[in-house]
């Protein structure tokens, strides 16, 4: 039986549409003094963070409201994400070089400049991320950051597809629980399953998932609607099918995670009526089988925002490989979407490993 997960930040998504326009036409503070973030023993600097954040408040006047709401901090962490993001591609490329064409450089940096959103000066009414995502934009060159596309784009493109089995289960706040909310439950279990073996972590899987079904059962005979978490046991999903799997859930862990990986991640789940609800899945990876790999050439010429997100998710793999440090004054990083949180308790997700699983 087919399974399906109902339909990333606004930046990218702006430099996405963008190209699409043109082609159309583990973290703990870092061992070295004054480093934000290490990456592969590559020191980005706290200095090198703060002079970018002087630049992007030079860049937009709207971020003056930041300060006077002692939001700086977010400014610093998009700063900060964006630099690491640039590292990791650069990692990645030098492990498994690909290919773009330069040319779309240029014609990307130059629409890229023209479709920069202009906000108020004041910044008045203008979310924090939205404000924040503009100012990061303006402060780096646009040339570097469309070239990371192009290649984040051939990265994905050129991993082609992956299909993985999972057990997975979601949890939501659409019903009030004792053992608090969606995030919870689902990072609490993710921790009980992190303890034990495969074996065990089976065992109890399909324990639960006979239970809730039980449970499942007599909650919609009684006509009360179903509030325990059904376990969908060996899943399947592919990074090929966009009906299956939105773009938005190729660039979760539910991608990119070795078998025996437990992880957790986040998705805003649309509605018939548009609206949408946060669900929290927790999925326990059993196996994880690669498609053909494509050509250099094919990998640069297939845009698309799917590519992209697969190629972000790509870069999980350097993370494991070379390690990230961070400093604890931007936070914590986010393994789930290779973000800045500003606390764990904040972190979009998880990535853990069963007791006896392969790790990187």
């Amino acid at each position: 039986m087919t399974t399906v997960i109902r339909r990333r930040g606004a930046a990218a998504a702006a430099l996405t549409a963008v190209l699409g326009l043109v082609l159309s036409s583990c973290a703990s503070g870092p061992s070295q003094v004054n480093a934000a973030a290490i990456i592969d023993g590559e020191v980005i600097s706290v200095g090198q963070v703060q002079e970018l954040v002087a630049q992007a408040q030079r860049a937009e006047p709207a971020t003056a409201v930041l300060a006077t709401q002692r939001k700086l901090p977010y400014l610093s962490r998009g700063v900060l994400e964006k630099l690491i993001n640039h590292r990791l591609i650069e990692a990645y490329q030098k492990r498994t070089p690909v290919t773009i064409d330069e040319s779309l450089v240029a014609q990307g940096a130059d629409r890229l400049a023209a479709t920069t959103d202009q906000l108020p000066a004041d910044g008045a009414g203008v979310p924090v991320e939205a404000i924040v995502n503009n100012a990061v934009t303006k402060s780096f060159p646009a040339q570097e950051q469309i070239r990371d596309l192009l290649l984040l784009n051939a990265i994905g493109s050129s991993r082609n597809t992956q299909q993985v089995t999972v057990d997975l289960v979601a949890f939501d706040d659409a019903a009030a629980s004792s053992e608090g909310t969606a995030r919870d439950r689902a990072m609490a279990k993710a921790n009980q399953l992190a303890a034990l073996t495969t074996a065990e972590a089976d065992a109890l899987i399909q324990k639960e998932s006979a239970e809730n079904r039980a449970k499942a059962q007599q909650q919609d005979a009684s006509g009360q609607p179903v509030t325990v978490p059904l376990w969908q046991t060996g899943a399947t999903f592919s990074s090929g099918d966009a009906e299956q799997v939105p773009d938005a859930i190729v660039n979760t862990p539910l991608f990119g995670s070795a078998p025996g990986s437990v992880v957790v991640f986040k998705y805003d789940q649309p509605s018939q009526s548009g609206e949408t609800s946060t669900v929290w899945y927790l999925g326990v990876i059993k196996a994880v089988k690669d498609g053909p790999k494509v050509s250099a050439g094919q990998a640069a010429n297939a845009f698309s925002a799917r590519n992209v997100a697969f190629g972000q998710r790509a870069l999980h793999s350097v993370v494991n490989d070379f390690g990230l440090e961070l400093s604890p004054r931007y936070g914590v990083f986010d393994r789930a979407t290779l973000s800045i949180a500003p606390s764990e308790g904040e972190t979009n997700g998880a990535v853990l490993h069963l007791k006896d699983a392969k790790t990187p």
